[in-house]
Formats: C-alpha cells, structure tokens, sequence
C-alpha cells in the first residue's frame, strides 16, 4: 500500500519505514536494534525468552532464524514499552486504547501469553488495565493447543501536572536608574505621551515578552527631560 500510495519510492525508505516499526517476527531484526534494553528489568518476559533459548539449545537448533527467536522476544515487547511509553505526553487524561494481540507458541512450543504480559508492560508505565477480552480462538498448528487472540483494553489516567509559574512583570522602572521627583507635566506629541522626570528618558518598548514591559534608558542633555511612551 505504501508504494502504490507514493509513500515509499526506494528501498531505502522501505528500509528506514522497517527500522522503526515493532519487531514481531525474525525477518525484520537488525544489528542496532536495541528495544530488548527496555524490557530487561521485566522478569516475566525476560524468564519466556530464557525458556526459548534454552529449549532450542537443548534441541539442537542452529539456523539463523532460530537463535534469533529469544531476541525478538524481548525486540517485541520493549518495543511496545516504547511505543506505550512514547504515546503519554500526547493523551488525555481518560483516554481509552485497544489492542488485539494474540498468544504465541510458534517459537519452539514455547507458550507466549502476549495479552497478559502486554497488560502487565502498560500497567508498569502508569496504563490502567480495564479488562482483557477474548476475541477469538485459534489452534495452533506446533502444539494443538487453543490460542486466544485478545483485546487489551487500557485507559490512561493522567498524570498531576505541577503548577504552572507565573512569571511576574517586570518593575516599571529599572533598580539601576535614581528615582526622580514625579512627573510635573504630561502633553500630547504626534500620538506619544511625554512628561517630564529628570535627566533621563525612559522609552517603552513596544514589543512584549510575556506580561513584561520593557522599558530602555537613554541618557539626555540636561535641557531635555522628558518620557517618550511610543505606541
């Protein structure tokens, strides 16, 4: 779909648009790939790809395909810990997400229940398990055993936010100039207001940052004493 679309006219887009996406399968692992890291503190995925390893050592299998079969385990499920973990900033609080995954057994017979450990990587990044719903069965073709193909319903509950500084205005007269006696007069000149303050002129910028004035100060002869306020 994506060539015909014009979404991809090289293999090498084809191969960055792969190089992003979730493993799921031993043809689409690469050297760099490094979303097995991100589950390395999780000890239920992590006893799953040590139980496949260690079956197809014991059987004796050696092809290529096989001895990736523990990596792209643990490939699978640190990438939907990144994915899930990538999604929070850009949902709101009470946001509702569903997955359909289903169990796997293809790896050497090793039963893989994709639903539960799913379940348990969202609620370790702050998800809330609404419920896990049986979609469908279906018998697998290594063991004869029925496989449950699940929705994974999960909720994202938000998170308390500190508050938000509010960023006082600045003084309306800098600290370093001296304090004059008040203005005496005030008149109109060209759409400016001018009074008199001392031998400084204060001019108001008309640019704002944020809720700040800014004022600058130009040093004037003594026989000029007034405040421009440009508009």
């Amino acid at each position: 779909e994506s060539v015909i679309l014009g979404m991809i006219r090289s293999k090498v887009e084809l191969r960055r648009l792969k190089q992003g996406m979730i493993r799921s399968n031993t043809r689409g692992v690469y050297k760099a790939d490094t979303d097995d890291r991100e589950v390395e503190g999780n000890a239920n995925v992590r006893s799953i790809a040590d139980a496949i390893e260690r079956r197809r050592i014991d059987l004796g299998k050696t092809s290529g395909f096989e001895r990736t079969y523990s990596r792209v385990t643990k490939l699978y499920f640190g990438g939907m810990t990144r994915h899930l973990a990538s999604l929070r900033p850009a949902l709101k609080p009470g946001a509702k997400l569903a997955y359909v995954v289903g169990d796997q057994a293809s790896y050497l017979r090793v039963m893989i229940r994709t639903g539960q450990l799913l379940a348990e990587v969202a609620s370790s990044l702050g998800y809330k398990v609404v419920g896990i719903d049986l979609f469908r069965t279906r018998l697998s073709t290594a063991t004869g055993d029925q496989l449950r193909e699940e929705v994974v319903l999960l909720e994202w509950p938000g998170q308390v936010r500190p508050p938000r500084r509010i960023r006082q205005a600045a003084a309306p007269y800098p600290s370093t100039i001296p304090r004059t006696k008040p203005a005496t007069k005030l008149r109109r000149l060209g759409g400016s207001s001018t009074s008199a303050s001392g031998p400084y002129r204060r001019t108001w910028d008309a640019s704002h940052r944020g809720s700040a004035t800014l004022w600058r100060t130009v040093t004037l002869p003594s026989s000029c004493s007034s405040i421009d306020r440009l508009r």
